[in-house]
């Protein structure tokens, strides 16, 4: 976008506050491209500059890594570009800033509060040498704890157990609910229904349900008419279910009742045609009405309590092992943090001092502990415990964030939080708007303000924040009248076919408008609203040539090599498993044929791989018998290797590596098939044993497992230029591209709502709909409880989610800079409320007809698998031949033999002793060397008591005028490691020691310690023999510093000789 130099910013007063209101707390209400994080380094540098912090007492804290990269590089930046023009006592302030600028802290909320409790470990009640949990790590520990829990609860026949057994739950069905339950340990109250079950009910409910079978079996409607209708198989079931049935068994009665919650009724299909239908169905829901719907909800609430004691047990459980391991999760350190800022006046006194001033991104994202964290640690009130009472000391905090995009509710960062901080903020500061958009073009930024206006409430309310049209910078120019574009998608199937539709047409786009010379590849953001269908996307991108960058997608997930290689482990690691050991024959690795599989088995075969002879076949079946040798071998690397190391080595053998590799898009195949291995390395410190780490692969590749580790792909050759980017809506926040696609669009959002916190008053109360555990993913299992008045709770959440839902559009549009085009399938579409803000007839005219790259092939002659082994040998052996050395500096430069010098028995262990004890007499020539001497004798294999011995050495090299010398000199250097290169018929990289070096006015001085002398003896023969060290040392020292090397010498350590080496070269 051009516009005039001269022309000011809409929105430059607010922009000028930012960096000069350096006392006042204020908050930022950055639009999307205004250049917050621009604004928030101004603010930095300012602050720096004008002298109110030092650089050290700064911290800035972000969203994410990548975040945080981004800010350090930005934040260096301007301040070397600022020191430029800089003069007086602020040029010292930011000379000293960028010299220490590593001091400042620029990081995650999170490392932000390990920074915290690292440096008060006691007070926050932490381990010293704690360890913080990635994502991974922390599902994984969860999912053990409760395995654990429930092991025990067994173990030792807990009463909870039988509790559970009478309301009809079994412990196998709550892990999932577990799993998000343990999810929000700040939630501080979860309250428990107290209405009792109604018996009285219940019985009457009993007989009424026995009538209506009986009612039912009157009628006799034919099953196999029923169709669509479900109530006629139901009741056709039930005299069979109820002679089998204890009705008065509550459980056995609610289980009956539960599945009348979802019977339906088709008229036309009645023996008595529409009439009785109907009378059928008003009869069902009166039944429905007057007893299922009040007993159901009772029963679910009656197993509540029960429930949620199981799952505070479990999280107990996966407390303790946390703490067992000192180990943090993410969580803990907010926690943690709150809670030790919280509780000691003197504590936030000392970080009062510590971080001056604290400034924070993307503060919509923020949960209550961060922003309890953030007012605790910015007030100068150390006696106010509730940080909603906290005052900001003057300038101490600046918050930056966009209300509009707030959409990570499911962490627990929502509106409410941002709405309490934005009250305190503005109570005892001020809130500052930035609305001038550098991101994107005039007509896209238009279109942006019409969609906002549809989003967005005019005046601000408890659940969505108010409208602010953004507006371009200064005097725009003119620009493309259609930036937003659909992609009219036709009525082609259910939403996996459209997916591939829209695929192959973005696809196609992408590779049209960058071989006309319109974009990069690096110019394409594709989004989409979940991470299921990224991997459709990214392979269509790839077959049609172009790199491609995924983020928050499954490829390694639905790698086939993965599966294959869990197919063939699983059949090892239980070989008393026939079925196991089947499916590895079936598969690809092996191909054994169903009709080979039947014959073994005929002919006596046994499907254990620990058999042999066991069928009386022909020769056909020997390749199972081969198959089963291989898999034997690789049990028995399981046994004799580390697990990691042998399940590398199976796959190596099995030749997935190179099938991985050897498609078209090999290098990303093969570079996430190694993430895989990466992946199993990293959970063996969980799980140990090769069983352990083969369920855990099969939870990676299982598509039906809930909450399973969702992983992206890794290219094992990075991409030579930037890539088109996938991924979904989530991943984006913060991200923009000249153009941008919003695909997956059919599909309605889901609206079942499963928790509901409430953080509106001072105690946060958490309600949880508790499920089973499905088995088919995306698919949510059966209701088992609910809290007291469910209903009302999921109509607030749906509030919170429908204006949630709104802001991720808003996200969505705003991403594009040049060009957005939208997916507008015929059914159902997703992006509905931005498609109708596009004017008729802005769609995609035609999708072009460009044609996939074509990968070469040739036929291999029949000797080509010897060819290419022979070849692969060579290679390697090429490989592997050294393409330089690595020598000594004495072993390069000292001459004639050593015999000269009459070596003594340990004479290379006592040099090394009196060099360490030299090296700590020069740094602290006070200090008392004997313990040193003692240590370092008996660290070399000789005898600690020679010890005086050796400091007397030491001493008598201290008394030399070398040694005064030495002190008196700035910069003197001891023990200097050295390395240079130096050219031969291959490179030689040569590495020595410098035992002394310091500068004199002349120029450098360089010694070296000999302790190979002996008194009486000539030492001329020693200086030839050694000579050629030093000068090879300031010969590399000249080189290196530019400056001369005046003197080099050799100093008896025995004897006190000292003695110049001549020919020292000078400067290069």
């Amino acid at each position: 976008m051009m516009r005039s130099a001269k022309s000011p910013l809409p929105d430059q007063a607010e922009r000028d506050a930012i960096a000069d209101d350096l006392d006042t707390t204020i908050l930022v209400e950055a639009a999307a491209g205004t250049g917050k994080t621009t604004s928030m380094v101004a603010r930095m540098v300012r602050l720096l500059g004008e002298g109110r912090c030092k650089v050290g007492t700064l911290a800035a804290v972000t969203f994410t890594r990548k975040a945080t990269a981004e800010l350090r590089d930005r934040f260096r930046m301007r301040l070397e570009r600022e020191l430029k023009d800089a003069h007086g006592e602020r040029r010292d302030r930011l000379c000293d800033a960028l010299d220490h600028v590593e001091q400042c802290f620029i990081g995650t909320i999170h490392s932000f509060c390990a920074r915290l409790l690292r440096e008060r470990p006691i007070e926050g009640k932490v381990d010293v040498a704690f360890e913080e949990l990635d994502r991974d790590e922390e599902y994984r520990l969860r999912g053990a704890a409760w395995d654990e829990h429930i092991a025990e609860l067994h173990a030792a026949g807990a009463p909870i157990l039988a509790r559970l057994d009478e309301l009809g739950v079994a412990p196998a069905e709550l892990k999932a609910a577990y799993l998000d339950f343990a999810q929000y340990p700040d939630v501080e109250e979860w309250p428990v229904p107290t209405t009792p079950f109604d018996e009285a009910l219940a019985d009457e409910a009993r007989r009424e349900l026995r009538a209506y079978s009986a009612h039912m079996a009157s009628l006799a409607p034919d099953r196999a008419l029923a169709g669509n209708d479900s109530l006629i198989p139901f009741f056709s079931d039930l005299p069979r279910r109820l002679r089998h049935t204890r009705l008065d068994e509550t459980r056995q009665l609610m289980g009956i009742l539960e599945d009348m919650m979802s019977l339906s009724v088709v008229q036309r299909n009645w023996p008595g045609g529409k009439t009785q239908g109907k009378a059928e169905k008003d009869r069902l829901q009166v039944f429905v009405d007057r007893y299922v719907t009040p007993l159901v909800t009772q029963w679910y609430q009656c197993r509540y309590g029960a429930i949620l004691d199981l799952l505070h047990g479990a999280v107990r459980r996966y407390d303790v092992m946390r703490s067992d391991r000192h180990v943090l999760s993410y969580q803990d350190l907010l926690m943690k943090a709150a809670v030790l800022l919280r509780g000691s006046a003197n504590v936030r006194r000392y970080f009062r001092r510590r971080f001056t001033h604290l400034l924070v991104d993307e503060f919509q994202d923020t949960d209550p502990i961060q922003a309890e964290v953030m007012l605790l640690l910015t007030t100068d009130d150390y006696g106010q415990q509730d940080w909603r009472e906290c005052r900001p000391a003057p300038g101490a905090l600046f918050v930056v964030g966009d209300p509009k995009q707030a959409i990570y509710r499911f962490r627990r960062a929502d509106i409410v939080t941002y709405n309490e901080v934005r009250g305190i903020i503005e109570k005892w500061g001020r809130i500052v708007g930035l609305t001038t958009n550098f991101r994107s073009t005039t007509g896209l930024i238009t279109w942006f303000n019409k969609v906002s206006a549809t989003l967005f409430p005019k005046k601000r309310t408890a659940y969505a924040p108010a409208d602010s049209p953004m507006q371009p910078p200064g005097d725009a120019a003119p620009d493309d009248d259609t930036p937003v574009l659909l992609l009219d998608v036709p009525d082609v199937g259910k939403r996996p076919v459209v997916n591939r539709f829209e695929a192959d047409a973005v696809a196609r786009l992408v590779r049209d408008w960058v071989d006309r010379g319109l974009h990069e590849p690096g110019d394409f953001l594709v989004l989409s609203r979940v991470h299921g269908p990224l991997v459709e996307y990214a392979r269509a991108l790839k077959q049609f040539g172009l790199p491609v960058e995924v983020t928050g997608g499954t490829a390694i997930n639905e790698l086939s090599e993965v599966a294959l290689l869990h197919t063939v482990l699983a059949a090892v690691v239980e070989p008393d498993n026939p079925v196991a050991l089947v499916g590895a024959l079936r598969s690809e690795l092996f191909g054994v044929s169903d009709t080979a599989l039947y014959r073994f088995r005929k002919a006596g075969g046994v499907f254990d791989i620990y058999r042999a002879g066991d069928h009386d076949g022909g020769d056909d079946l020997v390749l199972i018998d081969e198959a089963r040798q291989r898999l034997k071998l690789y049990a028995a690397w399981l046994a004799q290797l580390q697990p990691v190391a042998a399940i590398e080595r199976i796959a190596g053998h099995l030749g997935l590596f190179a099938r991985a590799a050897s498609g078209a898009d090999g290098r990303d195949r093969a570079g996430g098939f190694c993430k895989a291995i990466e992946l199993l390395r990293s959970a063996s410190g969980e799980y140990w044993s090769p069983a352990d780490l083969v369920r855990y692969l099969w939870s990676l590749v299982d598509p039906d497992l809930q909450g399973r580790e969702r992983h992206d792909g890794a290219s094992l050759i990075p991409h030579a230029e930037p890539a088109v980017r996938v991924m979904n809506l989530h991943q984006a926040k913060g991200l923009e591209a000249p153009v941008v696609f919003l695909v997956d669009g059919q599909g309605r959002r889901r609206t079942d709502i499963g928790l509901h916190v409430d953080r509106g008053s001072g105690v946060v109360r958490g309600y949880l709909q508790l499920r089973a555990e499905s088995k088919r993913q995306f698919v949510k299992g059966s209701v088992l409880a609910v809290p007291d008045d469910w209903e009302a709770r999921t109509q607030a959440e749906q509030l919170f989610q429908d204006a949630e839902e709104d802001r991720l559009l808003y996200v969505a549009a705003t991403r594009a800079g040049k060009r957005l085009v939208i997916s507008s399938p015929a059914r159902q579409p997703r992006w509905e409320k931005l498609i109708a803000q596009v004017p008729d007839g802005d769609v995609i005219p035609a999708i072009p007809t460009v044609t996939a790259p074509v990968v070469a092939t040739r036929t291999l002659p029949a000797d080509a698998p010897g060819l290419f082994a022979d070849g692969i040998g060579q290679r390697w052996a090429a490989r592997c031949a050294p393409t330089y050395d690595v020598k000594q500096v004495k072993s390069l430069a000292v001459k004639g033999s050593k015999a000269a010098a009459h070596p003594v028995e340990h004479g290379t262990e006592w040099g090394t002793v009196l060099h360490m004890l030299l090296e700590a007499a020069m740094a602290r020539p006070d200090g008392n060397l004997a313990p040193l001497a003692a240590v370092a004798l008996d660290e070399q294999g000789l005898d600690p008591r020679d010890a005086p011995t050796a400091v007397n050495v030491v001493r008598s090299v201290m008394a030399s005028d070398l040694w005064r010398r030495a002190q008196a000199s700035k910069p003197c250097l001891t023990e200097v490691p050295i390395q240079f290169l130096q050219r031969d018929v291959r490179p030689v990289i040569v590495r020595g020691v410098i035992d002394l070096v310091f500068r004199e006015p002349a120029g450098w001085v360089i010694v070296d310690y000999k302790t190979d002398d002996r008194e009486g003896e000539a030492v001329e023969q020693l200086v030839e023999h050694y000579a050629g060290q030093v000068r090879l040392y300031a010969e590399a020292w000249a080189d290196i510093t530019g400056e001369p090397v005046v003197e080099t010498g050799l100093y008896f350590v025995r004897t006190g000789r000292y003695r110049i080496v001549a020919d020292v070269p000078a400067a290069r």
